[in-house]
């Protein structure tokens, strides 16, 4: 064989690797070998454009030493605490264990609305939206549009059902259609503990776990819009065609208590999911922390509890 022909030869077994690589950039896959809906490969190119976040759980659980130690009087059915910046596992009990989740469901619903909407585009209110049961904006003008981003800021700080049914019904397009988007963008993201009934999280069969909360917490908090709703104690929203002006407050105990660095994320609360909370804060040195509490006695006192050990531990 001549010089040229191998060099020919090796020109054109490179171009047909990288012909391979474009064509599986394309065609991204669930994991499982079989192709991704449209939508949802969309979705995957948006989970990989963090801004500069290495993934949760890219890497190995931290030493023995290096843990947190919360000591809590009744441990909550599951939880989990991680440095936020690096995806070090601080502590964890059940992080698989799959249990209701209540409206912690909303952050699917606003990582959805987020990727498919833009904040002024207008949502129209129809009565099924308003006579939803559980929390509530209360307020929505029946038969009138409101922007997206103050349902969103209504489902996020006051944990409002309404806005929640809103976004799904209005841009589904229909509330059926928006929860499969939810369970796409989940497969997309490699949640295998997590599976959606609702948009609200209404439904006990409305489930995840706490490894998969924090992977999702951390994609809402890679939402510049969403991080700023999240992170906020309070905010007051206008409604159209009435003047009223509506203060929400938002229902996340570490607000509430004004708990220092806290900057989310999610309230949840059912009879089957019990108490629930995916919080984040950070302190004076940079170190972000996220910590989930679900079906806890008391999620304000042990998220405080967490969190504290966890700052502990970085200083070691």
């Amino acid at each position: 064989m001549t010089s040229a022909v191998a060099r020919l030869l090796v020109v054109l077994t490179a171009i047909a690797g990288l012909s391979a690589v474009i064509l599986s950039l394309a065609n991204p896959t669930d994991g499982e070998g079989s192709v991704l809906p449209r939508s949802a490969q969309v979705e995957v190119t948006l989970h990989s454009s963090a801004i500069g976040r290495p993934p949760v759980f890219a890497v190995t659980p931290a030493r023995p030493e290096d843990l947190a130690h919360p000591h809590f009087a009744k441990s909550p059915s599951a939880g989990l605490l991680i440095d936020l910046d690096t995806g070090r596992v601080l502590w964890s009990s059940n992080p698989t264990q799959v249990l209701p989740i209540a409206s912690l469901t909303k952050m699917m619903n606003a990582l959805v609305t987020t990727a498919s909407a833009d904040p002024r585009r207008p949502v129209k209110i129809t009565s099924a939206d308003t006579s939803i049961g559980g929390s509530i904006v209360g307020q929505l003008p029946v038969g009138h549009r409101l922007p997206v981003e103050t349902l969103l800021s209504g489902m996020l700080i006051v944990s409002g059902n309404d806005a929640a049914l809103a976004l799904a019904d209005g841009l589904g397009p229909g509330i059926d259609a928006f929860v499969d988007r939810m369970n796409a963008r989940a497969r997309a993201m490699g949640l295998h503990c997590t599976h959606f009934e609702t948009p609200t999280g209404l439904n006990r069969y409305d489930k995840s776990c706490v490894r998969d909360r924090a992977r999702i917490a951390a994609a809402l908090l890679d939402q510049p819009r969403l991080a700023r709703i999240v992170a906020r104690a309070s905010q007051v929203i206008e409604i159209p065609y009435s003047g009223k002006r509506i203060r929400l407050r938002n229902r996340n105990p570490l607000h509430q208590a004004s708990y220092p660095g806290t900057f989310g994320v999610k309230t949840g609360h059912t009879q089957a999911a019990g108490w629930c909370l995916v919080a984040a804060a950070g302190n004076n040195h940079g170190q972000r922390l996220l910590g989930v509490l679900l079906h806890s006695p008391n999620t304000g006192q042990q998220m405080k509890v967490l969190l504290d050990s966890g700052f502990a531990a970085l200083k070691q």
